[in-house]
C-alpha cells in the first residue's frame, strides 16, 4: 500500500474512485443503522425480532414455528 505524502496531487486521481473513497470513509464515521424488523408474537402480542422469535418468547414462553 502507498503512502500518502503532502507532495501528492489529489487532482491527478480520477474522480470516480476518488468521490467513492471519501464516501465510504464518511460513512464509516457515522453511526450503524439498524434495520431491525419487529413483529408481533403470535400468542402474546409483545414485539420481537428475528432472533426472538426463533427461540421462545421472553414474554410468553412459546415458540414461534418460524422456518430459518
Amino acid at each position: 500500500m502507498t503512502v500518502y505524502t503532502p507532495k501528492w496531487d489529489l487532482g491527478t486521481i480520477p474522480e470516480k474512485p476518488f468521490n467513492s473513497e471519501v464516501g465510504r470513509r464518511r460513512r464509516a464515521k457515522g453511526n450503524r443503522v439498524t434495520r431491525e424488523v419487529l413483529l408481533p408474537c403470535k400468542h402474546c402480542g409483545q414485539t420481537l425480532n428475528a432472533r426472538q422469535r426463533r427461540i421462545k418468547c421472553i414474554h410468553c414462553g412459546r415458540t414461534q414455528n418460524v422456518s430459518a
